[in-house]
């Protein structure tokens, strides 16, 4: 006999810890039943349908998170080693943005209704265009600093000397690009390529950074360093 979903989160501790709220901010309550001597949890809002089917999804989810990068949630710069590895995410970052095309490689970045503050393109962070050395005319979206930080605009006070990843190459792992060159590792075949074919038949570089999350990281780390400077209130 298949176990009841909501015993299972309940007698694993999970409504412990679980916040839960839906588009209509609804959210988890809970409450002390003397019937059945323990904490009961409900969802404000929702059917016993309803609750049943978020139960089993949640169990399933949980049985079975898939396969995510290290870096994935928005907390991830509270681990100390994002900031070990996260700068080579810039590098890369500013590669790709150096050597496409609007033809082979799209970075539109669209409205995502589900997506919490601080990931779309519209939302506001607290930098202004004083740290571009620009006046200040307010605060600046995620999309007006992306554009910002493009290594080709006169704004980016830096841009890297090369664009190798050597000490992977030692360890045995293939960084070769998988475009029209066999290799991108020396300047003069980085320096001497048209910038319109480096990149060309990148489609498959833009499925495999879509499925590492790195068109989300850019709105993501904006976040969570916004969170930095932005008190928070405890509810």
């Amino acid at each position: 006999m298949e176990a009841d979903a909501y015993e299972v989160l309940h007698e694993a501790g999970v409504f412990k810890t679980l916040s839960f709220f839906d588009s209509g901010e609804e959210r988890i309550t809970s409450a002390f039943s003397e019937e059945h001597n323990r904490t009961e949890y409900r969802l404000a809002g929702k059917t016993p349908e309803m609750e049943a089917q978020i139960w089993s999804e949640l169990v399933e989810n949980l049985c079975d998170v898939g396969k995510i990068g290290d870096m994935y949630q928005a907390s991830s710069p509270n681990d100390i080693t994002f900031w070990v590895l996260h700068p080579t995410l810039d590098r890369l970052w500013h590669w790709i943005r150096l050597s496409a095309s609007h033809d082979n490689f799209d970075d539109t970045w669209d409205y995502d209704e589900d997506a919490c503050y601080g990931h779309n393109p519209d939302d506001l962070q607290p930098w202004t265009g004083e740290l571009f050395g620009m006046p200040d005319e307010g605060q600046l979206t995620n999309a007006e600093l992306y554009t910002l930080m493009s290594p080709g605009t006169d704004q980016m006070p830096y841009v890297y000397d090369n664009y190798e990843w050597s000490h992977c190459t030692a360890l045995g792992y293939d960084m070769t690009y998988s475009g029209k060159f066999e290799s991108y590792y020396t300047e003069e075949n980085f320096l001497n390529t048209n910038s319109n074919e480096v990149l060309t038949g990148a489609g498959s570089m833009t499925g495999v950074l879509e499925d590492s999350g790195v068109f989300s990281a850019v709105g993501a780390v904006l976040s969570s360093m916004r969170n930095l400077f932005t008190p928070t209130t405890a509810v």
